[in-house]
């Protein structure tokens, strides 16, 4: 039986990479249709719906944990949403094992954690093999694919149809949390953060994030970030949430998603982060729309960067316990008062990564108990 992955793969000859110019300012003619929406080469429609909950429950073990003696009516609901490379299956896996495989803790009930990929591979990766990505989609359900393909310069592309994705299947959601496949998530501290929240919140037009205002822009044309001053001609990109890990209500992700459908109908900003709560929240914010969109700075508070020559002694720490061997104890209470409030961890990158990643659940678990 021909999958949705084979029709592709099956039109890749007609494939060509061209390079284009990448704008991230608005449209401006009245001429131009609304922005198409991407193509979805795979998809779940049903990711959010308790139906499709309770069927991942069964089959990926996934876990309820209350922290307290009942949970309420008054329950949030988030879905979290992970960009992620083709070839990245064991960073899925990692998160699937591991903070993924909560679905309702702190009075805060997780609907989906979804991962969105484009349909090709990056001419500079090496080839996923279509199959395994057809079968790791059948057996966890968990992935959306769109008609794009799967590079750095695209991650702007994964991220609009992250969001009409989201405005179209997940807008029974209340929060929305963004952050990538690398990225570790203390689920036990963000939920219980989130459970704090009032009800208004989900319809306010918030941003809670590590801030960078204003960030200046890089103009080597052999960088990755390169930003030519014909794509952006300003000197530095106006304030915006780093991409590590953000949070923000379904109304603000609805409202972003309508603006750029409407004003931003060519290709956009390559700069994801920059593009999604900058750009974006700056054009709707100069239309004077009530209310403005805000950001709630949480850069000290939430954001932990893991590796060995870490300035910061807290974060060192915590990359010193995750090398440590097995078999050595751990003093959990001085490993909740290194690691905070932290709850968007970037561990370095290296050949242990997915021993550390699954060391540092081990500790995070067994600390919130």
């Amino acid at each position: 039986m021909e999958t949705a992955f084979d029709r592709f793969n099956n039109r890749k000859a007609a494939i060509t990479f061209t390079t284009i110019f990448i704008y991230c300012s608005p449209s401006t003619s009245s001429h131009i249709a609304l922005r198409p929406k991407t193509l979805l080469i795979y998809n779940n429609e049903q990711l959010c719906s308790s139906n499709a909950t309770a069927t991942a429950n069964s089959n990926i073990g996934h876990r309820l944990i209350t922290s307290s003696s009942s949970e309420t009516s008054s329950t949030t609901t988030i879905v979290i949403v992970v960009p992620s490379r083709r070839k990245n299956l064991m960073q899925r896996n990692l998160i699937r094992q591991t903070y993924g495989s909560i679905r309702t803790v702190n009075n805060v009930h997780i609907l989906s954690v979804v991962f969105m990929l484009g349909s090709a591979d990056d001419p500079k990766d090496s080839k996923t093999d279509p199959d395994e990505l057809d079968a790791e989609s059948r057996r966890f359900a968990d992935i959306i694919v769109g008609d794009f393909v799967d590079t750095y310069r695209n991650l702007s592309r994964k991220s609009v149809m992250a969001y009409d994705w989201l405005t179209s299947y997940c807008s029974e959601a209340d929060l929305v949390v963004k952050t990538d496949d690398d990225v570790f998530v203390d689920i036990f501290k963000l939920t219980a953060e989130l459970s704090t929240l009032p009800r208004t919140s989900f319809e306010s037009f918030n941003f809670w994030c590590a801030v960078h205002s204003p960030e200046t822009i890089d103009r080597n044309p052999k960088s990755i970030y390169y930003v030519s001053r014909a794509e952006y001609a300003r000197k530095k990109f106006p304030k915006h949430c780093a991409g590590v890990g953000y949070v923000t209500s379904m109304s603000l992700v609805r409202r972003i998603a309508e603006e750029i459908s409407k004003s931003f109908r060519g290709p956009i900003c390559s700069h994801e982060d920059v593009f999604m709560t900058g750009i974006v929240p700056e054009k709707i914010n100069s239309n004077k729309s009530e209310p403005p969109i805000r950001f709630a700075n949480k850069m000290s508070e939430w954001i932990f960067y893991i590796d060995k020559d870490n300035p910061n002694q807290d974060g060192k720490y915590i990359w010193e316990v995750i090398d440590r061997p097995v078999n050595k104890t751990l003093d959990l209470s001085e490993f909740r008062k290194r690691s905070g409030t932290r709850v968007f961890y970037l561990l370095q990158h290296g050949p242990d990564f997915k021993r550390k990643f699954l060391r540092l659940w081990y500790y995070v678990e067994k600390s919130f108990r």
